[in-house]
């Protein structure tokens, strides 16, 4: 009671992460609501409202949607859809047949066949999954662009209207897409890649229902599995030491410090810093900024190689820097994400959904 929001957010997020025997007990079940969902949809229509809020509490099946600075008003954010939807870290994983992309895909034919099992689905209807997501996602790999050309921004740089970018795809359905995931209204946006769009437009024609609604629980699934019970921990672990090397697992208070920080990142900080940083300590370094500038500011004066209009064009420069000296003037207010002492897959989920709607806000707005 006597604690202060932020520090019974950061207390109770950890605390239920810690807690193994807990998870291990509870197992699947906390998902199985999520899952349902998915499993209920009706037609292909519906498919994009389970899309969306997929994309809200976790991974990004299909596509990925979000706010970036716009390539023609670096002031103003954007909403911007790109090419998505892949487990595996490259298209080439996908696509190229050297000995180590052949041995990554049985991994992950492995891997998604296992946590079908442990959703409750027999041997031969898991392995039937799993090759479902491995062949949907490798029609989502053949639409992507290679990473090279994706280097030169121009290839990423495509803004049209709404209406152009749901004409490119229809069977996305972006107008009902934007109304789930609760954008701000706009009546323009960047599509990344609409080459993808174009493609996976006629993948979502031509899979059945059913391997879709497939592939989306399994974004789903391995998103959330290093938080399930132990077999899923386990079956996600392995599938990262094929694809990174690394010998075990962290200890688990390593894992959850590191949920901890994704989740309320700045709260975290706003501690962290009360120990190591505090008001003081940042006096002195804007005392110290503040003379180093003065005295920048008169060697523009002095230097005699310099004209008038150039140190003018200097002084801007040097005005124009913004000094973030070791943390924020106003800290980010977690109000309104729950967290709730007990409900693991709860809390990822909703500090996922807290951050997805963080950055959606941003369409529409100047950059800060």
């Amino acid at each position: 009671g006597g604690r202060a929001p932020i520090d019974q957010k950061i207390g109770d997020y950890y605390a239920t992460c810690i807690d193994e025997k807990a998870a291990d007990q509870k197992g699947l079940s906390p998902l199985e609501p999520e899952l349902a969902r998915i499993a209920d949809v009706k037609d292909k229509a519906g498919l994009i409202d389970a899309v969306a809020r997929v994309h809200l509490i976790g991974p990004n099946p299909l596509f990925n949607f979000y706010s970036a600075p716009d390539l023609h008003d670096a002031d103003q954010v954007i909403a911007t859809i790109d090419q998505g939807g892949l487990s595996l870290p490259d298209r080439d994983y996908y696509l190229k047949d050297e000995a180590k992309n052949l041995e990554m895909r049985a991994h992950l034919v492995e891997y998604a066949s296992r946590l079908f099992q442990l959703d409750g689905q027999s041997e031969q209807q898991s392995s039937q999954s799993a090759q479902t997501v491995l062949r949907i996602e490798t029609a989502l790999a053949k639409a992507s662009m290679d990473r090279t050309l994706r280097r030169d921004p121009k290839t990423r740089d495509h803004k049209m209207t709404r209406e152009q970018a749901s004409a490119l795809a229809p069977n996305f359905y972006l107008d009902r897409y934007f109304a789930d995931i609760g954008a701000p209204r706009f009546s323009e946006l960047n599509v990344g890649d609409p080459d993808f769009f174009r493609q996976v437009s006629a993948v979502l024609d031509s899979e059945p229902l059913e391997a879709l609604k497939i592939y989306v629980s399994w974004q789903l699934l391995d998103d959330a599995s290093p938080w399930l019970g132990k077999p899923f921990v386990d079956a996600n672990f392995k599938m990262q030491q094929a694809l990174t090397g690394q010998a075990e697992i962290k200890p688990r208070w390593k894992r959850c410090v590191s949920s901890t920080d994704l989740a309320l990142g700045e709260a975290l900080g706003q501690r962290y810093v009360e120990k190591t940083f505090g008001p003081e300590a940042k006096q002195r370094m804007q005392t110290m900024v503040a003379a180093l500038e003065k005295s920048l500011g008169e060697d523009i004066d002095g230097v005699g190689w310099m004209s008038a209009e150039t140190k003018k064009q200097a002084h801007l420069k040097l005005a124009a820097i913004q000094n973030k000296i070791g943390y924020p003037n106003r800290w980010r207010d977690y109000g309104r994400l729950s967290i709730v002492r007990g409900d693991l897959v709860g809390d990822f989920l909703r500090a996922n959904q807290f951050e997805s709607e963080r950055q959606i806000a941003k369409i529409g707005k100047p950059v800060d």
